[in-house]
């Protein structure tokens, strides 16, 4: 991944930085890139803006063609260094340069732990990631965090339910610059499905207080907004001889929900929506630990089995029910899984259009295949996860899949502490194609959550 960036500093522009060469007016004479990062092999286009045409385009690897205008196309392909000219003899550079990741921000706090379980990217900059943490009194809380990285600030929180298994906090983007939350929560009779909801991503409050029956045991596990704006909650209640998981829906901001669906004898995990509308939702039976995708008609009220896989050792969700579940921009829906004992993962592509579907990759070793992200400029898929090499305790991986490809291509490791045990668990593209990760490690006895900005 490359940052657009043109020398030498002054303003933000997207992921990468915008400024001009020391002795230029910046006011009469500067380059505007049309995107703020870029893939490799993928074009970005350079426009200048003032100075006094005809303009002269050089790179580092020589001269580009075509005639000396105000916009250039660059397939990118290394870093390379590009030299504007104008009439007048003013010049202005623009640098390609390879992305780096940053560690924004670490959370450990007055706590035993804290775990990431998701993380969205708002249009205005601002990243809200959810978090298991494990007070110093020992309660356990879902906690909300919010802002641009370094400046990140507890949002809300509220105390964690852990009777279902396999169930984390979820946060998806609301309308321009709001959240909606949804997770188990605890109360004094068991646990409940909660919808705590936000405008601005500041000021919450609950949106849904979800439990059919007294003393049954319910958790929220999933959540999507439609293109209308309507909210759509997945989740689970169990008793001691039944599991239902259920599909409750609300078009008013939370005012009012109904019931559009249940599902028998499944643990939802995680529901998706594609750009045409259509539906799906990722659930694991309970009969016999095997993986289900089920899809429905944008009312969400009629839901049809479309993939089934049942390996011979059961299906588990990596990450203890992270998003693991995404539609891309081309309307494939891309779901990962893992087996019973840590052993392996893969993922899965479903074709609506051919109603077909195929394993993409997998890996092997007690590597483990996490949460996913889409990047809707070139409908890359991200996932991340950990590998765990010999001795030197679990790295979190963060992998790229590009378009046309079948396999995941390695594009960051990280480890907090040496030879110490770490983990993705959450990933977010942003608008400006800069890639997040949420991801918690260990570090002389001390294990924190971590988020970490690919620009």
């Amino acid at each position: 991944m490359f940052a657009a960036i043109v020398s030498a500093g002054g303003l933000t522009a997207g992921c990468g930085r915008l400024g001009f060469d020391a002795g230029t007016d910046p006011d009469a004479f500067r380059i505007h890139p049309s995107a703020g990062v870029v893939e490799v092999g993928e074009s970005i286009e350079l426009t200048v803006e003032g100075g006094e045409e005809p303009f002269e385009w050089t790179t580092t690897v020589g001269q580009l063609i075509g005639e000396a205008s105000r916009r250039r196309a660059i397939v990118v392909d290394a870093d390379v260094v590009v030299t504007v000219r104008d009439a007048t003899g003013a010049i202005v550079t623009a640098e390609l340069a390879s992305g780096e990741w940053e560690t924004r921000f670490e959370y450990a706090g007055p706590t035993s732990w804290a775990y990431p379980t998701s993380i969205v990217s708002l249009a205005d900059g601002r990243v809200i990631t959810t978090m298991a943490v494990r007070q110093s009194s020992g309660e356990e809380r879902w906690v909300v965090f919010g802002g641009r990285g370094a400046d990140m600030l507890e949002l809300d929180s509220f105390s964690l339910g852990l009777a279902l298994p396999s169930l984390a906090a979820q946060v998806v983007p609301f309308a321009e610059l709001g959240c909606v939350v949804v997770g188990g929560a605890d109360s004094a009779d068991g646990s409940r499905a909660l919808v705590r909801g936000s405008t601005d991503c500041a000021s919450f409050s609950t949106w849904d207080d979800y439990r059919p029956e007294a003393s049954v045991a319910t958790a929220a596990s999933g959540v999507a907004v439609d293109s209308a704006g309507g909210v759509w909650v997945v989740g689970t209640t169990e008793t001691v001889d039944d599991v239902v998981s259920f599909v409750r829906f609300s078009g008013d901001r939370g005012a009012t929900w109904e019931t559009r669906a249940t599902l028998g004898e499944t643990y939802a995990r995680s529901i998706a929506i594609a750009p045409t509308g259509m539906m799906y939702i990722l659930a694991r039976n309970r009969s016999d630990a095997s993986l289900s995708l089920f899809e429905a008609s944008p009312d969400g009220t009629a839901w049809s089995e479309v993939d089934h896989y049942s390996p011979s050792q059961g299906i588990y969700f990596n990450g203890e029910g992270r998003p693991n579940l995404v539609a891309s921009s081309d309307g494939s829906v891309y779901y990962q899984y893992g087996i019973e004992g840590g052993v392996n993962g893969g993922t899965r592509r479903f074709e609506p259009a051919t109603r077909t579907t195929k394993l993409l990759a997998t890996l092997d070793g007690g590597s483990h295949l996490g949460a996913l992200a889409s990047d809707p400029g070139m409908q890359s898929i991200y996932s991340t996860g950990r590998v765990a090499p010999n001795g030197t305790g679990t790295r979190a991986e963060v992998w790229v899949m590009r378009p046309g490809a079948t396999d995941w291509a390695a594009q960051s490791t990280y480890q907090r502490g040496a030879d110490e045990d770490s983990e993705g668990t959450a990933l977010a593209v942003a608008s400006d194609r800069s890639v997040w990760l949420a991801a918690w490690g260990w570090r002389q006895g001390v294990r924190a959550a971590v988020i970490r900005q690919l620009q």
